[in-house]
């Protein structure tokens, strides 16, 4: 019986299992640690090369962040897939044209809103107005560069056939606002009996909500719904410009209601603006749970550590001793997921009065360009 001395020390299941596609910027890799390389006409030769080199004992160059780690004596997301692969299947580990078990396809940029912590690379609002003019931000100046763009429908045509012959057991949608987007509705039609997991910010008409209800039943998939909001009311649509909070609402109460899925996802990002609002921002988790006791609401709160200026170490520190006294005090009724981690960046993070003044002058120019205003309580709490 094969165990892990009969396996090369370079070998790592992810490129077989996992495969990530950039339509728009021609993009290519395994698992969501590997480095993206551009191929030209389809991604099929660069990922069997990559195999090759770690079947023969080659640290492939993709899987560089791994290697870094494991040089530091740190556990490594290869070593942790390691810890759970059935030895027993590496023999169809040795045919470099195994099908991958995971797809994820991110479509572009195209979006309806502009997240005030996005950048061009994710929104096409976002790109429309760099273009238009650049904003005065020094410490994340890279973040906001506008990247070559391909003909995102050639590209899809020329690769989809072969993304269908992978036959994934599930396949990942993402990419600025996907259900704005044609092409995902090309490929969501084409699926049946597979797991369908979309990220999506939810700000789109009652009638797409239902277009993807339909898709779900008719075409038997098993629907993940991600939701990305972080915050609620006015100072949701101060951070996420374009978004009718109401309507987002509704449409997550009306999906809830409809949707054969029985776990609906709401991600988080928690900036040094968005946390500000987190004690309604829970209260409001709490309610959608309380609404539909049936489904399983999965909170997952992530910490903002690009762009600098609104991570955390842009919040003063007496506002971040007192959100950390609110969070730790507030007695959730629900399961909040990544909370610790929250909890642990605010502890960790140092004022940086350079970064601050950073996000000060963002903020002032976002103002200005936008005509909407931050809170007079939210001011404050920044020292603004």
């Amino acid at each position: 019986m094969l165990n892990q001395s009969d396996i090369p020390n370079t070998f790592c299941p992810a490129k077989w299992d996992e495969l990530i596609v950039n339509y728009q910027h021609n993009y290519v890799y395994s698992c969501c640690k590997a480095t993206p390389i551009v191929f030209v006409n389809n991604y099929k030769d660069i990922i069997r090369d990559q195999k090759l080199n770690l079947l023969n004992g080659v640290q492939d160059k993709s899987c560089n962040y791994c290697w870094k780690v494991e040089n530091n004596n740190k556990p490594s997301r290869r070593q942790s897939y390691l810890q759970k692969f059935d030895y027993r299947e590496f023999d169809l580990y040795r045919n470099i044209d195994k099908s991958v078990k995971s797809l994820e396809i991110n479509l572009g940029n195209t979006c309806n809103m502009q997240c005030i912590y996005c950048n061009p690379k994710f929104s096409s609002q976002w790109e429309d107005d760099i273009r238009h003019k650049k904003y005065p931000v020094f410490t994340d100046r890279y973040v906001y560069e506008i990247s070559d763009k391909k003909d995102i429908r050639s590209i899809m045509i020329s690769n989809y056939e072969i993304i269908k012959k992978e036959n994934p057991s599930s396949i990942v949608i993402l990419g600025g606002e996907p259900l704005l987007n044609k092409y995902f509705w090309e490929i969501a039609d084409s699926l049946t009996d597979i797991s369908l997991s979309l990220s999506t910010n939810f700000n789109c008409d009652r009638a797409v909500v239902q277009r993807l209800i339909d898709l779900e039943k008719k075409n038997n998939i098993n629907l993940e719904l991600c939701v990305s909001i972080d915050c609620t009311a006015t100072l949701a649509t101060f951070n996420r410009l374009g978004i009718d909070y109401n309507q987002f609402v509704e449409n997550v109460r009306y999906f809830a209601t409809h949707c054969r899925a029985n776990t609906i996802i709401i991600s988080s990002l928690m900036t040094a603006i968005t946390i500000l609002d987190i004690e309604n921002f829970i209260i409001f988790l709490e309610s959608l749970q309380a609404l539909f006791p049936d489904k399983t609401f999965i909170n997952s709160f992530h910490a903002c550590v690009v762009p600098k200026i609104q991570s955390f170490n842009s919040i003063p520190d007496h506002t971040r001793q007192a959100l950390l006294h609110k969070i730790k005090n507030f007695g959730a009724k629900i399961k909040l997921q990544g909370i610790d981690n929250i909890i642990s960046y605010l502890e960790s993070s140092k004022f940086d009065i350079g970064l601050h003044k950073q996000l000060t002058q963002f903020i002032n120019e976002w103002e200005s360009r936008k005509q909407i205003t931050l809170d007079k309580q939210y001011r404050e709490q920044l020292c603004l």
